[in-house]
């Protein structure tokens, strides 16, 4: 029988350092952060309408910068950058906006904090890419006196309530809803 040469403590040492060091702590915490990049493929108007004293009129695409102006680009995403439960939307000059997100199975909903609720927002497609759905609304109040106009963006798949509830004979609403495609 040969004999090792090697000082048993010093196979004792190597095996408690290799054993130590197989079970490190960091190892069983450490969760690789899952980053997705997509990219705007196209968009889609599906819905622009003027509600006018309580009358919904379908209105035609070529009056969009009427009403909007550079609105729309500076609304339109560019890129999303989702990293586990949070998305990075980028925007036209630099512009981001950060969100909490869930699935529901394929539908993605963000985390609205001044509500303190979910909205629905957007699905994943069938090729593995992402549909968003902004909103954008004109709301125009006055008479001969005085005209207010004011502008809003939100994710949210519907048209407020809360607009339509405070439009009287003087106020008009006009709506924009967009699909945006990315991979």
């Amino acid at each position: 029988m040969l004999r090792s040469k090697i000082p048993m403590f010093l196979l004792v040492n190597s095996f408690i350092i290799t054993f130590v060091s197989s079970c490190s702590k960091e190892d069983d915490t450490k969760i690789p952060e899952i980053k997705s990049t997509f990219m705007l493929k196209s968009s889609q108007i599906t819905e622009f309408k003027s509600y006018d004293s309580g009358k919904e009129t379908n209105l035609s695409t070529n009056d969009i910068d009427t009403y909007f102006g550079n609105r729309v680009n500076f609304y339109t995403p560019k890129v999303l950058l989702l990293r586990n439960d949070s998305i990075v939307i980028g925007k036209a000059y630099g512009l981001e906006e950060k969100y909490k997100i869930q699935w529901d199975g394929n539908k993605l909903s963000l985390y609205n904090t001044v509500t303190d609720k979910w909205i629905e927002c957007g699905e994943k497609t069938a090729n593995g890419g992402i549909n968003l759905y902004i909103s954008l609304y004109r709301q125009e109040t006055g008479d001969a006196n005085y005209q207010l106009i004011s502008f809003g963006q939100d994710y949210d798949l519907t048209l407020p309530n809360d607009l339509l509830e405070n439009i009287n004979t003087s106020s008009k609403i006009i709506w924009l809803k967009i699909n945006y495609t990315f991979e």
